[in-house]
């Protein structure tokens, strides 16, 4: 799948992990070496529900829930948790696609 980070764009598969608190992590890989590219979410201290993930779209990371969403991995933003100075969205996850 296509991720694009800022002005960047990847060809990566998806490892899915948690926090500590059991939130959803989501780590894109190179799909070629299968190195990480980046993290694609961010944990926040709100416990979120099993089905749900907190994007990390902002900074070297701009673009990547356009990404997501258009391959089917998460819904449409579902709600915004505050974290200084950025709004963090919080999706439903789709489809837990490793490539």
């Amino acid at each position: 799948m296509k991720i694009n980070f800022s002005t960047k764009e990847y060809d990566c598969c998806l490892k899915w992990l948690s926090y500590n608190n059991g939130n959803v992590a989501i780590v894109a890989c190179d799909a070629k070496s299968g190195l990480p590219v980046g993290k694609l979410t961010v944990n926040t201290p709100e416990i979120l529900p099993p089905d749900a993930v907190a994007i990390k779209n902002y900074s070297e990371n701009d673009g990547v829930l356009e990404s997501l969403i258009d391959n089917g991995v998460v819904s449409e933003i579902q709600h915004y948790i505050p974290s200084g100075y950025v709004q963090i969205p919080v999706c439903i996850i789709l489809n837990k696609l490793e490539k």
